[in-house]
């Protein structure tokens, strides 16, 4: 089944509400500025070009409905447990928040570069402090967060049930090794992409929908947002579900959020 977005779909206002504030709270010592630091410090550092390394954050109203979605229209994350994985994880937010958006059994992150890794973890002490822990469910508080410091394409997380990228500036060859691993996951699992859906004919495309995300710089230069050079389209069609549409001085950016599910074993 693939429709353009589960039109007429109404929203848990509630679980939106009480999600959203106890996830500024986790976040608010770390705005998208820190992230923005960290990455651009690191990858001059050491000399990282590639557009694949580039920092971006949720919206945390668009990611937590997709996990609305999977529960209520898509027959996932119907029970207790499991285990959630962000691929590319960067500071971390991404994996507080599915923890307060299902009881997962395990919430866990990878994520390249040191200082968003250390981060991360800065994140993960405040997550356990009493301040927070006092606020979060029981489940929740038996939820295990951890963070692995790697890439994700020598990673092993195929024991994920639910995996989340945020995809927009992974090139084609990224994708497609990122992929590979997915496909080591179960049947029936779930993946969570943002403008770029995962290449795989194991994994269907449920619903694809444009919502507003956030970078931490300029990026219309940078060759994700750009147009595709002329042997690239020569060598292949785009991608018919492809979409990102950047402002000019990007704060956000408008992306589509894909919900796949693996349905070939």
């Amino acid at each position: 089944m693939t429709s353009a977005s589960a039109s007429g779909f109404v929203p848990n206002e509630t679980q939106l509400v009480l999600a959203s504030a106890l996830y500024d709270r986790v976040c608010e010592p770390y705005d998208i500025r820190m992230g923005k630091e960290l990455s651009t410090r690191e990858r001059d550092a050491k000399g990282f070009v590639a557009s694949t390394l580039v920092y971006g954050e949720i919206h945390f109203r668009p990611y937590a409905i997709t996990f609305q979605k999977i529960r209520q229209l898509y027959g996932g994350l119907a029970r207790s447990g499991g285990t959630f994985v962000d691929v590319g994880s960067g500071t971390g937010k991404p994996v507080f928040a599915a923890a307060l958006l299902h009881d997962f059994a395990e919430c866990r992150g990878v994520e390249v570069l040191t200082g968003l890794h250390g981060a991360s973890l800065k994140l993960l002490e405040r997550w356990r402090s009493d301040e927070i822990q006092a606020q979060l469910s029981p489940a929740q508080r038996g939820t295990n967060v951890s963070f692995v410091l790697g890439d994700a394409r020598r990673v092993d997380w195929s024991d994920a049930d639910c995996i989340f990228m945020n995809s927009t500036c992974f090139d084609e060859p990224l994708m497609l090794e990122l992929a590979a691993v997915a496909n080591a996951m179960r049947k029936d699992s779930f993946c969570i992409t943002f403008t770029k859906r995962l290449p795989s004919a194991k994994w269907e495309v449920l619903e694809h929908e444009v919502h507003s995300m956030t970078w931490g710089k300029q990026v219309e230069s940078l060759p994700c947002f750009g147009t595709p050079s002329p042997r690239t389209t020569a060598a292949r069609q785009p991608d018919p579900f492809l979409f990102v549409s950047p402002t000019r001085f990007l704060r956000s950016y408008s992306a589509t959020i894909f919900i796949q599910k693996k349905v070939v074993t």
